[in-house]
């Protein structure tokens, strides 16, 4: 979305002069801008780091007439958002099966850019339409940067979204797709499947027990597809994009195995 301060004039003038600040700052102590346009955006200023978030800001407008002849200051206030979430990550740790066949152990996590301690949360099965962005599974407001999810349906694609509250104002909604895992294909049914050392440091060595050959696909922690690898029945060292927790699948003509790897 765009907020911008636009204002009515009578005839064509030179240009406008903007001088903005902390709510009740004094003219003449503030930011000072000018425009050609009978508007001004202020997301733009925003955006670009210029403005503080969950602030009041005071914008006045004057016109420019000539050299030294301005119309008279008019002023409006504006609070900008809640700070922007980011390094939003989805945890598959510890998933068991429920007796229903529903997955739990599914978390997201993320950081905040400012001291903020209220989000609201919701997420969406995007697998079947129709899709209705208004009707989520579940919403929520929660005062931690984690969001543990209730029993999930296998194999699904879900959208999380979430966003910062902080008083009347909001932050930006960011979201994340992720795909849950396969019922039975759990870590008890990967005995075969090995993977060293694990937690990794950048590179681990993947193994099959049978050394039969195995299609190896590494999944991110929402459920992108990262590499695909023929395994041909020797060890191979696997290199982990960066720090986080991934999904490792090996199938083979025997049935289909995962690891979870955490790459520290």
């Amino acid at each position: 979305m765009e907020y911008e301060l636009t204002w009515w004039y009578n005839w064509r003038l030179d240009h406008w002069e903007i001088e903005y600040g902390p709510h009740g700052f004094e003219l003449g102590s503030g930011t000072v801008m000018e425009t050609n346009e009978s508007y001004f955006y202020i997301t733009d200023i925003e955006f670009r780091g210029l403005l503080q978030p969950n602030t009041e800001y005071d914008f006045y407008v004057r016109s420019v007439c000539g050299d030294s002849l301005y119309g008279e200051w008019d002023s409006a206030s504006y609070r900008t958002y809640c700070a922007q979430v980011d390094s939003i990550m989805v945890w598959d740790e510890d998933v068991t099966v429920t007796s229903d066949g529903r997955l739990t152990g599914y978390k997201v996590t993320w950081r905040d850019t400012t001291d903020t301690r209220q989000w609201y949360v919701d997420y969406y099965r995007t697998d079947s339409p129709p899709f209705d962005w208004d009707r989520p599974c579940k919403s929520a407001s929660v005062d931690t940067s984690v969001y543990y999810f209730p029993p999930l349906a296998p194999n699904t694609s879900y959208t999380f979204t979430l966003w910062s509250e902080c008083d009347s104002s909001y932050g930006i909604k960011q979201w994340i797709w992720f795909t849950t895992n396969a019922v039975g294909i759990a870590e008890a049914d990967a005995s075969s499947l090995s993977v060293s050392p694990n937690p990794a440091s950048g590179r681990c060595v993947v193994s099959l027990d049978d050394a039969a050959p195995a299609e190896l696909k590494l999944y991110g922690a929402d459920g992108r597809l990262l590499q695909t690898i023929a395994y041909k029945g020797a060890p191979i060292e696997l290199q982990l994009p960066s720090q986080g927790v991934y999904l490792l699948q090996a199938t083979t003509a025997g049935g289909t195995f995962t690891r979870k790897i955490v790459n520290k």
